[in-house]
């Protein structure tokens, strides 16, 4: 069984390899897809400390609060007025009380170009963004702002099939869920 056969787990567990994340650290994964739900249950069988910020009824959504995760509720069409707004409220979250600024690891499963407009402006200094790009992105628009910010960009198209035994590992031990 390949990683492609996994599909969004793969992909997710990919992800979640490229970011380099320490147990407890503190994540936020923005997009409401099947990538971000199954990525919601692997960082939190990681011990993460994780926020997702999904839409209302998503599957993103469903998987945080059936994992006990913290959801901010956010649309792809949030304005661009809302994002300072949107940006306290992920970062309230995200502090938990006492862990106080770190730099995250922010995760962006869509190539919705809402999402990632939003998952850019939620990005602090040094933050780590991974971001999910697809076959038809031939260049990545990232604002100035982003770059001054010392953003770390991490493309992860598809899931390596060498992190097949991880993904399946985690089912096995009913950690993830790829119903």
């Amino acid at each position: 069984l390949g990683a492609r056969a996994l599909g969004p787990g793969a992909r997710a567990y990919a992800m979640y390899a490229e970011a380099g994340l320490s147990p407890r650290e503190p994540a936020i994964i923005v997009g409401g897809d099947v990538t971000a739900a199954a990525l919601a249950q692997i960082l939190r069988a990681k011990s993460a400390a994780v926020v997702v910020v999904a839409s209302a009824g998503s599957a993103a959504e469903r998987a945080a609060l059936a994992a006990g995760l913290v959801v901010v509720l956010a649309d792809v069409d949030t304005a661009a007025a809302d994002l300072p707004a949107l940006a306290a409220r992920v970062a309230a979250a995200a502090a938990g009380g006492d862990q106080g600024y770190r730099p995250v690891r922010l995760f962006e499963t869509s190539t919705d170009p809402g999402w990632r407009r939003l998952a850019l402006a939620l990005a602090g200094p040094r933050t780590t963004l991974v971001m999910r790009t697809s076959r038809a992105e031939h260049e990545l628009v990232v604002p100035a702002a982003a770059l001054a910010a010392e953003l770390r960009l991490v493309a992860v198209r598809e899931a390596h099939p060498d992190l097949a035994h991880e993904v399946l590992a985690l089912v096995a031990r009913g950690e993830l869920d790829l119903a």
